[in-house]
């Protein structure tokens, strides 16, 4: 790393494993938990048996890619970066000083955005116009609000609204300073168009308010629909790209790369041109150059095939799918086999009891990138483990947070975003907020930094923190896994999700899947330690339900979808709380504030009681009872 800008930052582990050691995968990366999660990742350089071009045999250099398009210093989204955050600041500042916090209002079970309603009315000539011109339909459609909510008036609520929030402001403030320019329209916003794939549209879909009342409840109780993220992404810097074959966006990305940086060096080192490129990325991020990248990310591979060969004989009917879509053809018989193939390591790891096929959970998704282009701070889905394997091109810059700095780490993001936060109190689960790791290391956070090259396999540790960029044109691709130490921390993500976003999967779905097949002694310790909390929790909450007058029981079918609380966002997998007078469901943690009717109208809905789990944990103490009697 560059030490003029990025200083004392420290190297991720480069690990260089012996075919031996390569061999089974499940083992090898229990052998390394230790170096990942004080390291938040480490880096790995398969042996000479690798198949490093199976790449070559299995992708079409034809096939067709949509981009999404990075504003690269939006990715920071300090004050004064864009006309809506000095809005929604200088809003803040001003009720601030009236003793009044700003809350976005809730209009049709979202979050109305305050800079658009202000932008959208005074563009059309302020109330009086709109109304006189009788074009608040084309208002509430650009705002992404059905004209006929409210009855058929949502012109009142928006009015409502621009008269409480805005115009206050606007008669001290003015409009100009805020309004972009008419001439400039961007193009659209990621989030009106159905680009994201399904699993990244449900961790990103749900939210709860509790701002305004609903037929009698003391809280609203909202869920948004699975085509809008919540907020939106143009203002962190992400609008929809263009359309490319693999050819045309690497000429394209070979090209901007070449106006960027002109022709190589001879007497320059690879590391000396890294590390410029890599001081002019956070250059270009910290300061105020406009500066756009396509990034082909999250393609789903059943759409775009895979670098990897997928094997028609797998046990697993998904793979055998995609091998007859995608037929392996010259692909070696060691890739179609091995563990390390990214379509065969879910499997072979503790996510094989996830039974649905979840695309970049437990079906690989490909990435084409060009030179810039990030990949914002994140965790994975459910503090899962990740592996990212670059089938050819330039390198990737990571960085990576352990996994005892998580907290730390989401404290200085807190701290250096305070305004963007009050507005996206879920920012850190939307991966479009980058930050220097210079910044965060001053700030006191272990930061870890690696270079991952064409053949490379990178691999993150549950709740490790991690971003980076590509250093130029480059395919890779990335799927999760979990071994058995994942489950305390999956716990850990499900309750630290409530509020903010959904669980991909239900945690107690998994381990009572798991439980039926438990992998080994210390996996069925873990799992019966995890299903006594969950009898646990469950017996509390139904006293407590109990004394609140909730009685009346309901068993519900174990198939079909699980729902989620409507005020907390928790999956309630086993059992939930309902009203005969409201549509509203809620987890057992929130029956009181279902509603304000009494208890002999809710009841408890139960899909799995507490006696099927308790029959789970017997099982799992006369599995350990056998198998230890059998060791000994």
């Amino acid at each position: 790393m560059a030490t003029s800008s990025q200083g004392a930052i420290c190297n991720m582990p480069v690990l260089t494993p012996n075919p031996e050691q390569f061999k089974d995968p499940w083992q090898y990366l229990k052998s390394i938990k230790e170096l990942l999660w004080t390291h938040g990742a480490c880096i790995i350089q398969p042996p000479d048996c690798w198949d490093f071009d199976s790449y070559k045999k299995c992708l079409s250099f034809d096939l067709k890619l949509q981009t999404k398009t990075q504003n690269l210093n939006s990715l920071q989204p300090l004050w004064g970066k864009s006309k809506q955050m000095v809005f929604l600041k200088d809003l803040e500042e001003f009720w601030a000083l009236r003793d009044v916090k700003v809350k976005m209002p809730i209009v049709a079970g979202k979050k109305l955005n305050l800079y658009n309603l202000m932008s959208e009315i005074i563009s059309r000539g302020g109330i009086q116009a709109i109304s006189e011109s009788r074009t608040w339909k084309v208002v509430s459609n650009a705002l992404h609000i059905s004209p006929d909510y409210n009855n058929g008036h949502a012109s009142s609520i928006l009015k409502k609204h621009f008269a409480r929030w805005v115009e206050p402001f606007l008669e001290e403030h003015g409009s100009d300073k805020y309004m972009e320019d008419p001439n400039d329209k961007k193009r659209k916003r990621i989030d009106e168009i159905d680009i994201l794939p399904s699993y990244k549209k449900r961790r990103i879909s749900w939210r709860s308010t509790h701002e305004e009342s609903f037929n009698g409840a003391s809280e609203s109780m909202s869920r948004a629909t699975e085509d809008e993220p919540i907020g939106g992404y143009e203002e962190f810097g992400y609008l929809v790209g263009n359309e490319f074959t693999l050819n045309q966006y690497k000429e394209m990305a070979d090209k901007f790369e070449h106006t960027r940086f002109g022709d190589v060096d001879p007497n320059e080192s690879v590391i000396d041109e890294l590390s410029r490129k890599e001081n002019e990325y956070w250059k270009i991020i910290n300061e105020d150059e406009d500066i756009s990248v396509q990034y082909g990310s999250d393609l789903d591979i059943e759409s775009h095939g895979s670098g990897f060969p997928c094997n028609p004989n797998s046990d697993n009917i998904d793979i055998q799918k995609l091998a007859e879509k995608f037929p392996p053809n010259d692909a070696t018989s060691y890739m179609l086999e091995s563990g390390w193939n990214l379509h065969n390591l879910p499997g072979a790891t503790f996510l094989h009891h996830l039974d649905e096929c979840v695309s970049g959970i437990t079906r690989p998704m490909l990435y084409i990138g060009m030179l810039f282009s990030s990949f914002c701070w994140h965790t994975e889905d459910n503090y899962l483990y990740s592996i990212n394997y670059v089938h050819t091109g330039k390198p990737k810059r990571w960085y990576s947070i352990p996994f005892g700095e998580a907290d730390a780490f989401e404290r200085v993001m807190r701290e250096k975003f305070p305004h963007v936060f009050s507005q996206f109190p879920n920012l850190l689960h939307l991966l479009v907020t980058q930050l220097s790791p210079e910044i965060l290391r001053e700030s006191g956070v272990k930061v870890y930094s690696g270079l991952q090259k064409e053949g490379q396999i990178v691999v993150t540790c549950p709740r490790g923190y991690h971003a980076g960029f590509n250093l130029g044109f480059n395919i890779a691709e990335s799927v999760n896994f979990a071994i058995e130490d994942w489950l305390p921390i999956c716990r850990l993500a499900v309750n630290n999700y409530k509020f903010q976003r959904c669980s991909t999967f239900s945690f107690e779905e998994f381990l009572l899947k798991a439980a039926g097949r438990p992998d080994s002694l210390t996996i069925a310790r873990m799992l019966k330690h995890e299903l006594e909390l969950v009898i646990q929790h469950e017996a509390k909450m139904l006293n407590k339900i109990k004394l609140e007058g909730i009685v009346h029981n309901i068993k519900i079918p174990e198939e079909g979808q699980y729902k989620s609380c409507d005020v907390c966002g928790y999956d309630c997998y086993t059992s939930y709380v309902t009203c005969k007078s409201h549509d509203q469901l809620v987890c057992l943690d929130h029956s009181e504030e279902l509603c304000r009717c009494p208890g002999f109208k809710k009841s408890i809905c139960t899909r799995i009681d507490i006696a099927y789990i308790q029959e789970k944990v017997d099982f799992l103490v006369n599995f350990l009872k056998d198998l230890t009697r059998y060791e000994i």
